[in-house]
């Protein structure tokens, strides 16, 4: 997969990274134009997918920081639309390892579903189901159950669907869900019940396609605008918290006319898939007809036990990681190039835990001061003088420090934190009273400008990511105040302490 190097939290981001989107979208349909099916369904795999769903997910993932206006507005979509394309997308995103997504062919035979239909809107046939004149007053739908956790953390759904016609508006209607309870698509969003489901949508303005996280309410969903009495060809497809909808105007999949993810919650697994169902708000005279066919669903194949490996979750620009990964520089490797001492940093627990764990693990990785679990720890604060193994030249503590609130940036929705961690490097020096200065702050093996420059150098600017490849932060670690060198004669210790500004969304 790949990741989008910057956060969204203003106005003029959100504009850049619409413009990325649909620069990689155009992208995308001309280089389908130049290629062999063949050759484009494999620069598909290993290059568009993942630049696409990178810059989607770091949009969706923003979504909850702009005002919202009602139950179907997006903010995001909006500015995807008006966005002018930008081809400088390729600049902003960057590799990370892929799990591989095997795949499973055979169409879902819609014969063998359970019908719910007691007004008989629903046409069934092997590979189709069309709904007419379905109202949102109704509850109607096709569903399988493939058994508890059949649908994890990876999956690619194909479908086809068209938009046929409309009564009065606002009307919608699911073609295509997952989820954990059997019920219609407005008791989900009403109870915020474990469902991911893609619905049609139309009003005075807009013909849509949606993609909602349903668990998260109407808080967390994304459009693709699309055309009634038209062929249209998607695919949704999961990477851990990630849900990705790609909707195309052809068969092959090469022609892509939008893009839209939402963010799951962590390890969130589903049991039955659903075609062709309603949303009962309790109006019986708006009607919508449409058809939905083609289901393959790919991967994973049905299973009756959850998957083993933890993923990552993200809510607005918090993003949480269930266990330690390899953290180079280009936060490109993976466990195999771990060392066991990084293997032993497990990142769980409340965000600031997170914080303070991964940046012990880039100082035990990154810096050259011979540091171990042993010898770099979390501490509750600067103690003076620590207990420092032998044998080591440097002993680091990572503490964390005060936080403020901006005022104008916390609500129901939203509350942004700026929180301090405090980085101290101790060294043992034995000075002699001629050099007492020279050996605290510059001995080229022990000083502690050394140490300062090490850290600052790993830590300043550097931006921190999950497993998932999000980020932790809204913003890079930024180095605030370095304090005096300090040294405490009877115990011969030296240290000084750096602070850092980590600064993220607790919601």
């Amino acid at each position: 997969m790949f990741r989008y190097r910057q956060s969204i939290h203003s106005q003029s981001q959100l504009r850049h990274a619409a413009g990325h989107l649909r620069g990689a979208v155009a992208a995308h349909n001309a280089e389908a134009k130049r290629l062999t099916l063949q050759e484009f369904r494999k620069r598909q795999e290993e290059y568009w997918f993942p630049i696409l769903e990178a810059i989607s997910v770091a949009l969706a993932v923003s979504r909850s920081r702009f005002v919202r206006g009602g139950e179907f507005h997006d903010p995001v979509s909006e500015a995807i639309e008006t966005a002018q394309p930008d081809s400088g997308f390729s600049s902003f995103v960057e590799p990370l390892p892929q799990a591989p997504l095997q795949t499973i062919d055979p169409l879902e035979d819609f014969t063998t579903y359970t019908e719910q239909d007691p007004n008989n809107r629903l046409t069934v046939s092997t590979y189709a189901v069309t709904a007419s004149n379905l109202t949102i007053g109704e509850s109607a739908w096709l569903v399988k159950d493939y058994g508890n956790a059949a649908f994890g953390e990876q999956f690619q759904h194909k479908f086809r669907f068209r938009f046929d016609k409309v009564g009065f508006v606002p009307v919608y209607a699911d073609v295509w869900a997952v989820s954990n309870v059997v019920a219609d698509g407005y008791t989900w969003s009403n109870n915020r019940q474990q469902a991911l489901n893609a619905f049609l949508y139309q009003d005075s303005t807009a013909t849509r396609i949606y993609l909602r996280d349903s668990e998260d309410g109407s808080n967390d969903q994304g459009y693709v605008d699309i055309a009634l009495a038209t062929d249209y060809y998607a695919s949704v497809v999961r990477n851990g918290t990630a849900c990705t909808l790609y909707v195309y105007s052809d068969a092959n999949r090469t022609q892509l006319v939008g893009v839209t993810s939402v963010t799951l919650a962590q390890g969130r697994v589903y049991r039955y898939v659903f075609a062709a169902h309603s949303h009962n708000v309790g109006i019986t005279g708006r009607t919508i007809s449409f058809t939905v066919g083609d289901f393959d669903l790919g991967f994973p194949e049905p299973s009756s036990s959850a998957p083993s490996s933890s993923v990552s979750a993200s809510s607005s620009f918090v993003s949480v990681s269930a266990s330690s990964v390899s953290a180079s520089t280009s936060f490109a490797s993976e466990s195999a190039s771990q060392s066991s001492e990084s293997q032993s940093i497990v990142i769980t627990g409340p965000i600031e835990m997170k914080v303070l764990r991964r940046i012990k693990q880039l100082l035990i990785e990154e810096i050259n001061l011979d540091l171990t679990s042993r010898n770099c720890v979390i501490t509750i604060g600067v103690w003076v003088p620590p207990k420092i193994p032998r044998g080591g030249k440097f002993f680091v503590t990572i503490s964390p420090n005060r936080s403020d609130y901006p005022i104008d940036e916390q609500d129901y929705r939203q509350l942004a934190e700026r929180f301090v961690v405090t980085v101290t490097p101790y060294t043992r020096v034995e000075l002699d009273p001629a050099d007492v200065a020279e050996k605290i702050l510059g001995d080229v093996s022990r000083g502690l400008y050394v140490a300062k420059d090490e850290i600052l150098r790993c830590l300043a600017g550097r931006m921190i990511f999950d497993e998932g490849g999000l980020p932790m932060l809204r913003e890079a670690l930024r180095a605030r105040f370095c304090s005096e060198p300090r040294y405490d004669e009877e115990a011969r210790v030296a240290w000084i302490e750096i602070d850092f500004d980590a600064v993220f969304d607790r919601w």
